[in-house]
């Protein structure tokens, strides 16, 4: 199994042409319809279960992400930590038919760093999905933070790529079972991924676990977020998960008791 996801190639880029914007849209800001069909920019659009649902070459080759990985994972993954509930409130009000603009967004990019983006925002109701347009930015030169990301798929066996094999303890590109991975997690937190991989999937709903990873060779404990979700076939149940693990802060590697 190919598991080099952070890889922008063709396949990545094409996800399709682009959603036509409803009437409501069309009807409340010409701004964004102007800007949306020029296609200059960063396109994307979510829908109101959290998930992408598409996104131009420009957003895709920028992020990085695999199709498989941000079409499974929940949108605020992809955010900041501390740009998460502020995000968070205002997908809630795009739900309402309510326009954003000039929406700062510090985005978590496929080589672990977080970057600027500038939004503008537009929700619909009626089609239930959130419509972004964005350029990339760097407000006052500040300098943002690289953290350990990695992405996974969960079929037969649980596999890795070799960036999240490194942060969950695990052979790269080899399947283990959803067993052995929980082994590698700390006991406190083995029952709370243990319902996440084999009850939230099966019901086709995404996860979003921190937890503690032994790290026996350095005598540490590493906190790291695991979140995904799965995909499915038209008349069938969950066929595989895809997600991404991430360092959830480099600073609370603890020593194992």
């Amino acid at each position: 199994m190919d598991l080099d996801l952070g890889r922008s190639d063709a396949g990545n880029l094409d996800w399709g042409p682009a959603p036509a914007l409803s009437p409501s849209v069309s009807h409340r800001s010409m701004r964004f319809v102007e800007r949306w069909q020029d296609g200059n920019d960063l396109m994307a659009v979510i829908g109101f279960n959290g998930h992408f649902i598409w996104q131009n070459s420009m957003c895709a080759g920028w992020m990085g992400w695999s199709q498989a990985t941000m079409r499974c994972v929940d949108w605020w993954e992809f955010v900041h930590p501390d740009h998460q509930d502020r995000l968070v409130t205002i997908a809630e009000a795009l739900m309402n038919n309510k326009e954003f603009t000039g929406v700062p967004v510090l985005a978590l990019r496929a080589d672990g760093r977080y970057d600027w983006l500038m939004f503008d925002y537009i929700g619909d109701r009626g089609s239930e999905r959130m419509f972004g347009v964005a350029t990339p930015t760097n407000p006052d030169r500040q300098q943002t933070e690289q953290i350990a990301v990695g992405e996974w798929c969960l079929a037969s066996g649980f596999t890795a790529d070799h960036r999240a094999a490194r942060l969950l303890g695990l052979p790269p590109d080899a399947p283990v079972s959803a067993n052995d991975l929980i082994e590698r997690v700390a006991a406190r937190d083995r029952t709370q991924l243990r319902r996440a991989l084999q009850v939230d999937l099966t019901r086709a709903e995404a996860i979003g676990e921190t937890v503690h990873i032994a790290d026996h060779a350095h005598g540490l404990e590493r906190l790291v977020r695991v979140a995904g979700g799965p995909t499915r076939t038209p008349d069938s149940g969950p066929q595989r998960s895809h997600g991404l693990v991430r360092q959830a802060d480099d600073t609370t590697s603890i020593p194992m008791m």
